[in-house]
């Protein structure tokens, strides 16, 4: 049984873990049969919109939570819906880059946002929030940077917000540490060369090198030093991890005794595997990353869209993406669905970040770090893992 005390901000946006599962390649096209009269989304009155009817093409990383919240959807709208799973938002950049016209619904970064609101690009629909239980029920804070960052030139929000994740925190054994560890400066410590790793793909360590080198992650002015500090690094590592699970798999089997990666794999850690692990924010703070969910241009049923966005949004239903994934859902009221959860005060306790996290450390978010960081990052990183 989940708390009943309603949770603070930290509380909701610490209960994270990797979402990413699982891949397919190539395009979903699927046979959508909605009405192709010109209707968009903002027009709508009501949700579902007059005339909604056919299949959803949705696009996404996260395949336990949308497996979990398809049939109900499908029983109540009479719709049906065509998943394609995708390790990473690349495909559906590349899919609106060159004019969409096989996505409905899909999910996707900051950066990618940035890139489809820039110049003449028009990648996405604007969303009628103002009738849609999935933005009521999001968290205000969150709601107030989707309309600071996620809005079209006339005004209106063409993306929400659904998760949050510490991206990353720093996870331990605590049979080695006798306190958290409380600077990210330990993994260019000698003393544990072997003994730790850093993950392979790129946006986790650069970030930590810029933490540790004094620097905003989402906003460094001095890229060649996070290079230089990185490549001292690379021989302290027992290895680079490939995917979240690898990096949960070393820490419950003791291989390691700290990495980097998400409270929620931390949990699975401590709670799944039975393994003296916990999870930290350094001094020097970390970025929470936020998902996001829209409906491009070029939808072929932009009604059926319309219906599964919100319908992925609804509170019962977002709260499915913790029960699926350890990750936390943006809503205001995670308390009202604590039966559903099934934790114990031991697991809350875990995942609540009061504790773990300074009171003082900087406010980074993905949201404001651009697409041209993330790319520097990139071919730094490229650079380092070939020096």
């Amino acid at each position: 049984m989940l708390t009943t005390d309603k949770p603070n901000r930290r509380k909701i946006l610490a209960m994270t873990a990797a979402g990413a599962a699982g891949g397919l390649a190539g395009c979903l096209g699927g046979d959508n049969n909605g009405p192709n009269d010109g209707f968009r989304p903002i027009e709508a009155s009501e949700i579902p919109p007059d005339g909604t009817e056919g299949s959803v093409n949705s696009w996404h990383i996260f395949n336990g939570w949308m497996e979990a919240i398809t049939d109900s959807f499908e029983d109540e709208y009479g719709l049906s819906v065509n998943h394609a799973f995708h390790a990473s938002p690349q495909p559906v950049r590349a899919e609106l880059n060159q004019g969409n016209s096989e996505i409905d619904v899909s999910f996707g970064l900051p950066n990618i946002l940035q890139e489809g609101l820039q110049d003449d690009n028009n990648w996405f629909e604007p969303l009628p929030t103002e009738i849609m239980d999935g933005w009521e029920s999001n968290l205000e804070e969150v709601k107030e940077l989707d309309e600071e960052h996620f809005t079209n030139d006339d005004g209106d929000v063409v993306a929400i917000s659904y998760s949050s994740d510490w991206a990353p925190a720093l996870v331990y054994n605590t049979d080695y540490f006798d306190e958290p560890p409380d600077s990210w400066d330990i993994f260019w410590e000698e003393d544990l060369a072997g003994d730790i790793a850093l993950s392979q793909l790129h946006t986790y360590p650069c970030r930590i090198a810029a933490l540790y080198t004094g620097q905003d992650p989402t906003d460094p002015d001095d890229f060649e030093e996070i290079e230089e500090v990185l490549v001292q690094q690379r021989d302290l590592n027992q290895t680079y991890w490939g995917d979240f699970s690898m990096a949960q798999e070393m820490m419950s089997r003791e291989d390691i005794v700290a990495t980097v990666n998400t409270p929620g794999r931390a949990s699975l850690s401590r709670f799944q595997d039975d393994a003296p692990v916990d999870w930290t924010i350094p001094q020097e703070g970390s970025v929470l990353d936020y998902g996001q969910m829209f409906i491009p241009t070029g939808a072929p049923n932009p009604r059926g869209a319309l219906a599964f966005l919100d319908w992925a949004l609804r509170p019962e239903n977002q709260v499915r993406l913790f029960t699926e994934h350890a990750t936390a859902p943006t809503i205001s009221a995670f308390d009202d669905y604590a039966e559903e959860l099934d934790l114990s005060q031991e697991q809350i306790d875990f995942i609540d970040d009061s504790d773990r996290v300074p009171d003082d450390i900087p406010d980074y978010n993905n949201i404001e770090e651009s697409a041209e960081v993330n790319a520097e990052y990139a071919d730094l990183w490229t650079r380092v893992m070939g020096a």
